[in-house]
Parts: structure tokens; C-alpha cells; sequence
């Protein structure tokens, strides 16, 4: 039988801490494992989870083992705050003020280890942090150091405090071409120096080696060998970053239309060069040209496929505004985890022609894949985002695009992006919401004017 995640927390934690020669009672390990167990299985945590970090293990790395159960300990807006048992070992190096976190001050050199935490990111006491700070890499950090403090001696403590700075996302390089690793590699010469850490130049090296790599790893889903796996796992972050999304079935069409439009901006600002990064060899150029390519491809997908959810949604949005106000997603489409239920595609047709898609392509697959596991917050396909796709021309796609960014921008009126829309592609999406709004069902018929030639449905 498999044991439960609590005990392979602890298995894990028990070998690490064995190989790094650290002496820890049955009772310490077990309060060590519960702790991140109870802090990382928050409702809101979707992807950064005990999946994330566990996937991390390697059996022969103790330190990225170890480093990899808290680099995600705290995610302060996700958790929206800190978890108390977290919180009473922080407090004495933290204010919290009105959704801020503010390092403390005239905390004595003494607590050496707090020092040189905020040394190796690069933070003064006092700093106020903020989430492009790495905060919440921060708080992990000195989480992990304070509570593992007496336990792991202090070289591997501060190689796991290293590799945890290192996972602070999307760091470009520097106006002077230098790249925060070489930075990280200069603060790391003068701290060793500063305090008697013995470390040659060579030790530093192979531990920024091991960040590296352990940073790339933490992302290497962006470079996933299939775009769907990597939209699953984008998928779980929207319910992360996104309360309303938290409750399935209640949140509404603005809600979810306003969650997908901040990830499709996201993935539009990220280079993909600054997803990956290499430090004095490692990884080779290759593998990293290979990942940026990888990463650039997935972040084409996943837009162009946001992109027409995006229209989608618009559309239903659209309807809702003209026939009564902004309502639950649900009313529109059905539930989430529909069983038996109806659902909005049950009344769409089941092909419509001229088919302009490209039935091979990724983004098909994605929209049409019956085993898409995006998120329990959200339906597993997307029939109503493939009808558009295979039933509008790639030139009438983009247009829409553009009425539905004016009209979520307020410069378009839901009146007038309808009337953009082809009146058959409007007519079919209006009678198949109609069918599922009885409250609305006149309304929505006025848009549904069109005769439906040659069209099959997919209710029988």
C-alpha cells in the first residue's frame, strides 16, 4: 500500500536530513513535515502545492530535496497572508501592514543567520517587499532557515537559502549585461569574505550551479514537450491568483473573462528568455536555446488559445449584458462537473461548414481534446471555443478579437460587438444559451433570428 503525502514528507525530510548529518528527534522531524503539509495544502493551492515541491525530490540531491519543500512555503497573496505556525517564527523579522510586509529593523548582528539570509537576496532591514521583490521567496527562505537553525549546519543551510533566492521568476538581464546570478555571484564573494564563511571561489560556483539548475527546474513546465501539459498546469494558476475563480460554479462570466484577459496579458509581457537561465555553462547552450524554443512555442499556444476563450466568453457576455446583467457562468454553460446535467454545447451543432481550422494544429487538439485536465474550476473542453474556431475564417477571428478587446476595454458597447458578429454564428450561440436561460430565454431568442440551414445539433 502507498503511504499518505504526510509520510512521504517525512521520509523525505528523514533521508535529507540524514545525509547533511543533521541530528533531529521523531518528534521534531514529524512537527517539521506537518507544518509544511498543513501550509501547503491551503484551499486556494492549486499548482503550488505538495505535488510541486515533491516533484523536486531526488533521492542523491539532499539539498534540493530539502530546499524544494519550502521554496513555496509562503505565498502571501495566494494564501491571502501568512500561516500562523508560520507566522510566530517570523514575526520578529517582519511587520505586516495592510496587505504589506515590512522587514523589521535593529535586529542584532548576533542573529547572524537572519543577516545573512537578507544578504544573499540582496534585501536591507527596513525594505519594504513587494511580490516583484520576491517576498514570498524571501519569507521562505528565512522560514526555512530559522526553523532548520541548530539543525542543518550552516554551508548546506545556506545553499538551500541560495537555491530558494534563485527561484524569484522572471529576471532579466541587467543594464550593464550582467544577469542576477553573476550578480548573486559577486554579493556571495563579499558575504563569504564579510563572514568568515571559508567559501573559495570554486564553492561558490558549484552552489550557484546547483540554483541554477534547481531555478530552471521549478519552471520547467514552460517548456513542457506537449502545450496542453503546460496549459493544465497554467489552468490551476487561475484559481490561485483569482478568488472568485475558488468557487466553482458561483463565479460569473465577467469574473472568469476578467481572469483569462490578466493570464493572456501575462504571457504577452514574459519573455521567454528570461523563463530560463544559464550560469557559467550550466545549462549548456543548447539545452537552453532548446527550452527558450519550447518555451516560446507553449506561450504562442496558450495565447492564441486564451485568445478565443476570450472571444468566447465575450460573446456570452455580451448576451448576458444585453438580456439582463452580468450572471453566473453556470446559468450560461452548466455546471462545471456537468454528470448528467445539460450544458450549453449539448445544443450546439455538432459540424458546421466552410471548416476553416487546421484540425492537426496544437491549438485545435487543445480546444478539442476530451481529456484536457485544465481544473475542477472549469469545464475539461471547450466546445463552444472550437465551434467559433472551426466556423470562422482566421480573418474574421481577428476582427473579433479587436471588437471584443474594445468592448472589454469600455469602447465598445455589448450592443454594437454584437452586431460585428456574423448574424449565423450569433443566431446559433444565442438559441443554444436560450435553451439553457429560461429566465432570459426571450431575450436571448431575439438574437437567435437567423434559420438554421443545414445545421445539426448536438442534442438529439
Amino acid at each position: 500500500m502507498k503511504n499518505s503525502v504526510l509520510q512521504k514528507l517525512i521520509g523525505i525530510m528523514e533521508k535529507a536530513l540524514t545525509e547533511m548529518e543533521a541530528v533531529i528527534s521523531p518528534d521534531a522531524l514529524e512537527a517539521l513535515a506537518v507544518t509544511i503539509h498543513k501550509s501547503m495544502t491551503y484551499q486556494a493551492r492549486r499548482f503550488h502545492n505538495l505535488d510541486h515541491v515533491l516533484a523536486f525530490y531526488d533521492p542523491a540531491n539532499p539539498i534540493q530535496s530539502l530546499a524544494a519543500l519550502y521554496h513555496d512555503i509562503v505565498y502571501y497573496q495566494v494564501d491571502r497572508g501568512i500561516h500562523p505556525d508560520i507566522y510566530r517564527v517570523l514575526a520578529p523579522y517582519i511587520e505586516e501592514r495592510d496587505g504589506e510586509i515590512r522587514l523589521k529593523e535593529n535586529i542584532p548582528q548576533s542573529d547572524r543567520l537572519y543577516h545573512l539570509v537578507l544578504e544573499i537576496f540582496g534585501c536591507q532591514p527596513g525594505q519594504r517587499c513587494t511580490q516583484t521583490d520576491g517576498v514570498n521567496e524571501l519569507l521562505s527562505a528565512l522560514f526555512m532557515a530559522k526553523t532548520l537553525q541548530g539543525i542543518v549546519p550552516e554551508t548546506p543551510l545556506l545553499k538551500m537559502v541560495i537555491c530558494v533566492e534563485a527561484t524569484i521568476p522572471f529576471r532579466g538581464v541587467e543594464a550593464d549585461g550582467k544577469s542576477h546570478f553573476e550578480r548573486l555571484e559577486e554579493r556571495l564573494m563579499d558575504i563569504s569574505r564579510r563572514y568568515e564563511l571559508g567559501w573559495e571561489a570554486q564553492d561558490i560556483i558549484a552552489a550557484l550551479h546547483l540554483a541554477v539548475a534547481f531555478a530552471n527546474r521549478d519552471v520547467d513546465n514552460f517548456a513542457a514537450r506537449d502545450a496542453g501539459t503546460f496549459l493544465s498546469n497554467t489552468w490551476k494558476l487561475l484559481p490561485e491568483t483569482n478568488m472568485p475563480l475558488r468557487s466553482r460554479d458561483i463565479y460569473t462570466i465577467r469574473e472568469y473573462r476578467q481572469a483569462l484577459q490578466k493570464m493572456e496579458a501575462f504571457m504577452g509581457w514574459l519573455k521567454p528568455e528570461n523563463v530560463f537561465h544559464q550560469y557559467r555553462g550550466v545549462p549548456p547552450r543548447r539545452k537552453l536555446a532548446r527550452l527558450i524554443r519550447r518555451t516560446t512555442e507553449n506561450l504562442n499556444t496558450a495565447r492564441a488559445y486564451l485568445q478565443i476563450k476570450l472571444l468566447t466568453v465575450g460573446i456570452l457576455e455580451a448576451l448576458a449584458e444585453v438580456t439582463g446583467g452580468d450572471a453566473p457562468l453556470s446559468l450560461f454553460m452548466g455546471d462545471v462537473v456537468s454528470g448528467s446535467s445539460r450544458r450549453l454545447e449539448d445544443y450546439l451543432p455538432a459540424e458546421v461548414n466552410p471548416d476553416y481550422a487546421e484540425r492537426n494544429s496544437a491549438l485545435y487538439r487543445l480546444l478539442d481534446h476530451r481529456e484536457n485536465e485544465l481544473s475542477d474550476f472549469d469545464t475539461e473542453r471547450s466546445p463552444l471555443s472550437l465551434f467559433l474556431y472551426r466556423s470562422v475564417s482566421p480573418e474574421q477571428l481577428s476582427r473579433y478579437w479587436q471588437a471584443a478587446q474594445e468592448m472589454f476595454n469600455g469602447d465598445l458597447t455589448a450592443e454594437a460587438f454584437l452586431k460585428q458578429l456574423d448574424p449565423q454564428i450569433l443566431s446559433i450561440v444565442a438559441r443554444a444559451a436560450a435553451e439553457m436561460v429560461s429566465t432570459r430565454r426571450k431575450q436571448l431568442l431575439h438574437y437567435a433570428t437567423k434559420p438554421r440551414e443545414n445545421i445539426t445539433t448536438g442534442q438529439v
